[in-house]
């Protein structure tokens, strides 16, 4: 992956002064006496005295990119917080707190202002707008790894989201389109029919018709005769093709045949052979254990 740029360093000191020695000319980064130690605990009681305290619960914390977890996203390597993937908007939704917090730890994190304000529903329905942009580099954890997002766009909310709300347009460009696959599944099931599964009301078959059935072979018999057999073997041809109740004009409600099982046999010479065990590929692998599930 490519390398992050250098850190760029902020203009003028910080307004409430160094968060380690309360010094006015440097930020916590550029702190003379504080160690990294020293550094993460000072920003640690900083954040948790601007959110009320300790026992303040909290969705979002500092994280580095290999602890975060599944369902999380991690700003710039920073910061941490759960994610949203299917809420509908339209947009990239992060809340200021967590924009600030980024501004503190990376300099280069600078909100924008936007050309047209973005105007939304808050939970609960009440109506917000959105004044403020940033671009930010975010990594999305699935169950299946990690995915990178680089510059991403994100919109400003004043209200406390509790989640990161990823929006349609990056779904769509990552390939995943809630609508089109509830289509899918739509025509799945149209097209999915089990054609023994059929409720209509059909008729019985009717059973064979024997006076029918002498009547044909009658007629064949008196076929073959105009086609050159002996007329005074004609009764001897019909009674040896009248032996059996072989004959149908159409099918009927007949009992299965009474035939032998069809069974396999080798040719002479031919030796049995058994193949090596094959694994399943992994997606036949997934839906065979899901389908054999009790």
């Amino acid at each position: 992956p490519a390398q992050r740029p250098a850190h760029r360093k902020r203009e003028g000191p910080p307004p409430n002064g160094c968060l380690h020695c309360r010094r006015g000319d440097h930020w916590l980064e550029d702190c003379p006496t504080a160690n990294e130690t020293q550094k993460r605990e000072a920003l640690r009681a900083y954040l948790e005295k601007k959110k009320g305290g300790p026992e303040k619960t909290t969705v979002k914390r500092l994280a580095t990119s290999d602890c975060i977890g599944d369902r999380e996203v991690i700003f710039n390597d920073l910061v941490v917080m759960p994610y949203c993937l299917d809420n509908g908007t339209t947009y990239h939704i992060i809340p200021r707190s967590i924009v600030q917090e980024l501004q503190i730890l990376d300099p280069t994190v600078e909100p924008l202002k936007l050309d047209t304000p973005v105007e939304g529903v808050a939970v609960g329905g009440a109506l917000i707008t959105c004044t403020e942009f940033v671009d930010l580099d975010i990594g999305l954890q699935t169950v299946a790894g990690r995915v990178n997002l680089r510059g991403l766009t994100c919109i400003i909310t004043e209200a406390p989201e509790e989640e990161f709300l990823l929006g349609k347009r990056t779904l769509k460009a990552l390939g995943i389109d809630v609508d089109e696959l509830l289509a899918g599944l739509v025509t799945r099931g149209v097209a999915d029919i089990d054609p023994f599964d059929d409720e209509r009301d059909y008729k019985p078959i009717a059973g064979p018709d024997a006076d029918a059935i002498k009547a044909r072979l009658r007629e064949m018999v008196a076929e073959a005769v105009n086609n050159g057999f002996p007329t005074e073997r004609s009764e001897e041809l019909y009674a040896i093709a009248s032996k059996r109740d072989i004959w149908r004009l159409q099918i009927s409600d007949d009992p299965p045949a009474r035939l032998p099982p069809f069974t396999i046999r080798l040719k002479d010479g031919a030796e049995p052979y058994r193949c090596k065990p094959r694994k399943y590929a992994p997606h036949d692998e997934i839906s065979c254990g899901s389908s054999t599930k009790s």
